[in-house]
């Protein structure tokens, strides 16, 4: 298995911080949220950007979704 290295300064990337962010956004069932998170969109951005520098990011509770079958 190849070892990737030094690979934290390319998460804090600010130009992959807005590709996450831009698929976030699309995939969400949340509009609302969206939409309050965009009013400020550039700060935003840049506290993700800061947090993740920082190295103090706090994951919170996962979201679990089960797929049934339709068939």
């Amino acid at each position: 298995m190849k070892r990737v290295n030094n690979i934290y300064y390319k998460i804090c990337n600010i130009d992959n911080i807005i590709n996450m962010e831009h698929t976030i956004s699309i995939n969400t069932k949340n509009k609302i949220r969206i939409e309050k998170y965009q009013e400020y969109y550039s700060e935003n951005i840049y506290k993700i950007k800061n947090i993740l520098e920082s190295k103090n990011y706090i994951p919170g509770e996962y979201n679990i979704f089960f797929f049934m079958n339709q068939n």
